[in-house]
C-alpha cells in the first residue's frame, strides 16, 4: 500500500524503515505509479494536471560548470538563489529567446516551466535532481541522437549567461542553463486502484474514490492526499495496520510495518 501526502512531516514514525522518495508530490505520485524515477513522465502529468493540450517536458534552471572534457550540473532553482519573483522575470527573457524557435512555455514554480515540444525530436533525459554533482557527458549524449536539444541546452547557455540579469546585484541569481527532462508518455489507467481527496486527479482518473467517506482499505492501493489532513491521516494510519505501507510526505519517504505505531505518529 503506497500513501502519497502533499505536505511534510517532523520526523518519521518510529520503527518505520526510509525509503527513497522524490521530494515533490507529483514526482512522489509517478513513483507510486511505478514509472521510472530517472525518467518520469511529469510533463505528460502536468499536461494533464494543469489541463492542456500538446506535448510538453520539463525546463529547470540549472547552474552548471564545463570542466575539461565535460560539466556538471550544480544547483537548481532555489539553490541558484531563484524565488517565484526572479524565477517569473527569467521565465519571460528565456520565453521570448526560445519563441524564435516557436517553443511555448507554461510557469509552474520557480524550478518547474512547461516547455511545449509539439513537432521537435524526442528526448530521452535523466530528471534533473538525479544528474546534480556527476559528469554529465553521459546524460547530454543519451539525450538525442539528433543532437537538437544538446545544441539548444549550449544555446541557451550562451544566452543566458550573456544576460544582464546576471549582472545585476539586486537580481543576480547563478542561473546560466536549462535542464530539459520529464518526457515520455502517461498510461490511460492507473497499475492500481486510487482514492484521493485531490480533485484533480480524480478528473484524470475517473475511476478513482474520494476519501470521505472513507473507503475500505485495499493493500495495494494508492492513496494520494492533497491536503495534509492529519485527522485523516491519522484515521488511514490506524485502518492500514494490518499492512505493510510505504508513505511519502515532501521531506520524508518511509516504510512501516504492521505494529502500533500509528499511535504514536504525531506525539512531539
Amino acid at each position: 500500500m503506497n500513501v502519497v501526502i502533499n505536505g511534510e512531516i517532523s520526523h518519521a514514525p518510529r520503527g518505520s524503515e526510509p525509503l527513497t522518495g522524490q521530494g515533490d508530490y507529483f514526482l512522489n505520485i509517478l513513483l507510486a505509479l511505478g514509472y521510472d524515477p530517472d525518467y518520469p513522465p511529469l510533463g505528460a502529468w502536468l499536461e494533464k494536471y494543469k489541463a492542456l493540450e500538446g506535448k510538453w517536458i520539463i525546463a529547470t534552471p540549472v547552474h552548471w560548470e564545463a570542466t575539461h572534457n565535460d560539466a556538471m550540473l550544480l544547483n537548481t532553482g532555489k539553490e541558484c538563489g531563484l524565488d517565484d519573483k526572479l524565477s517569473r522575470i527569467w521565465f519571460a527573457e528565456v520565453s521570448q529567446f526560445l519563441a524564435q524557435d516557436g517553443f511555448s512555455l507554461v510557469y509552474v514554480d520557480s524550478e518547474t516551466w512547461l516547455l511545449g515540444v509539439d513537432g521537435k525530436p524526442d528526448i530521452h533525459s535523466r530528471a534533473v535532481k538525479h544528474v546534480l554533482h556527476q559528469s554529465l557527458m553521459p546524460a547530454l549524449e543519451a539525450m538525442d541522437a539528433s543532437m537538437y536539444w544538446q545544441r539548444l541546452f549550449t544555446e541557451l547557455q550562451m544566452f543566458l549567461a550573456s544576460h544582464p540579469l546576471n549582472s545585476n546585484p539586486a537580481l543576480a541569481a547563478s542561473v546560466n542553463g536549462l535542464w530539459f527532462w520529464g518526457g515520455g508518455d502517461l498510461s490511460e489507467e492507473p497499475p492500481q486502484s486510487i482514492v484521493t481527496d485531490d480533485q484533480v486527479i480524480r478528473r484524470i482518473f475517473p475511476g478513482s474514490l474520494p476519501v470521505n467517506p472513507l473507503p475500505g482499505v485495499d493493500r495495494e492501493a494508492l492513496w494520494i492526499l492533497h491536503e495534509n489532513n492529519t485527522t485523516l491521516i491519522d484515521t488511514l494510519a490506524k485502518t492500514a495496520r494490518k499492512y505493510q505501507v510505504h508513505w511519502y510526505w515532501n521531506n520524508i519517504a518511509c516504510r512501516t510495518y504492521p505494529r502500533r505505531w500509528w499511535s504514536r505518529l504525531w506525539r512531539r
